[in-house]
């Protein structure tokens, strides 16, 4: 579990893809071994609607960020413009 939490918090704090992809396994393979002992329970149910909503965020975040970053660097250009005038 401290390896789960050491790539998610790798991802969150430097948004590398490897570290994305291993904590992802991660998560896949504990809900799996969740599963095996847990089956039709409402426990698993609750961590798999959990663990769906982690992944939804961090895949909005990634395109917000990614849409964002273009924005971010026209809009400091213009300032450029507008201060060098």
């Amino acid at each position: 579990m401290s390896s789960l939490y050491y790539y998610w918090k790798q991802y969150i704090e430097h948004r590398t893809k490897v570290a994305a992809i291993t904590a992802v396994a991660f998560s896949v393979i504990i809900t799996i071994s969740i599963y095996r002992q847990l089956q039709d329970s409402i426990l698993f149910t609750s961590i798999l609607l959990s663990m769906a909503i982690v992944v939804i965020i961090m895949i909005l975040r990634t395109v917000v960020s990614t849409v964002s970053m273009p924005l971010r660097t026209s809009s400091m250009e213009r300032r450029k413009k507008i201060c060098s005038l």
